[in-house]
């Protein structure tokens, strides 16, 4: 099947969804979704890695796990590239030009084609079912309209993660379990939101262990572990988990509370 007219429709509805406003702009003193991951950006620039989860934590402080941390990092650059002013340490507090916030909106588009799409479709082609519903499948996971709107008007990245757990499944489809748990750690150490998935995987793996032994159970848990330590090498777990499950101040913080949350 030729992905090119899907994957550009994709594109242009992710850049359409950027052309309108998003929640907190221009409402000061705390802003919004645009000033979160800009301060994340400022911070991981301008302050070592051990006080990346500890500095001024009252204004945006980070509360997703490390590699989003990293990711905060390499995005700098490409906004720096567009507008220096957005990126530096305490002067750029509030900065919302339209140069900076460009960049920013490309770079959720750049992450989606790095990681979201090619996930995807490395996942269809992988499937062995029609060609039509290939092309329903591609938008209900590349182009949903909470996605969209999530990550393309409020500067989010949850694509990212996506794409790691869509990864991990066309894995898991090509029974490259190993490299599957890789993918997914990966997609947990992005945001943990996808610990949603852990059961359904975990049950799948322990159906596996039972005719492939104990060894592929070890190999599995060797991955998981070894994927994390690395990733959390650099940090202090405690100071980290205590930022993304803030239990000592609410849990949900005073700028997401709501029931949905505890529904969910």
């Amino acid at each position: 099947m030729d992905w090119v007219l899907p994957v550009i429709c994709s594109l242009i509805l992710r850049s359409g969804v950027g052309l309108y406003p998003y929640s907190g702009e221009r409402a000061f003193p705390v802003y919004g979704d645009f000033e979160a991951q800009r301060h994340w950006m400022e911070v991981t620039r301008g302050k070592p890695i051990s006080e990346w989860y500890t500095y001024d934590v009252s204004y945006w402080g980070l509360d997703y796990p490390p590699l989003s941390a990293f990711h905060a990092y390499v995005t700098s650059f490409l906004i720096e590239a567009v507008d220096p002013a957005a990126v530096v340490l305490v002067e750029s507090l509030g900065y919302e030009e339209e140069g900076s916030r460009a960049a920013m909106r490309a770079s959720v588009i750049l992450w989606d084609m790095l990681v979201l799409i090619p996930a995807v479709l490395w996942f269809l082609s992988k499937r062995r079912i029609s060609d039509s519903k290939k092309l329903r499948t591609f938008y209900y996971l590349a182009s949903s309209p909470a996605l969209l709107l999530v990550d393309h008007g409020h500067f989010q990245y949850n694509g990212v993660s996506l794409g790691l757990f869509v990864a991990a499944l066309a894995s898991v489809v090509s029974e490259r379990d190993v490299l599957g748990s890789f993918l997914f750690t990966l997609s947990v150490n992005f945001k943990h939101l996808t610990l949603y998935y852990v059961p359904a995987l975990a049950c799948y793996c322990l159906g596996r262990s039972r005719t492939k032994g104990l060894g592929y159970l070890a190999r599995l848990t060797l991955t998981i572990l070894g994927t994390t330590c690395l990733i959390w090498a650099m940090f202090d777990a405690r100071v980290v988990l205590g930022r993304m499950f803030p239990v000592d101040r609410g849990l949900f913080g005073d700028k997401v509370a709501n029931a949905w949350c505890s529904i969910d």
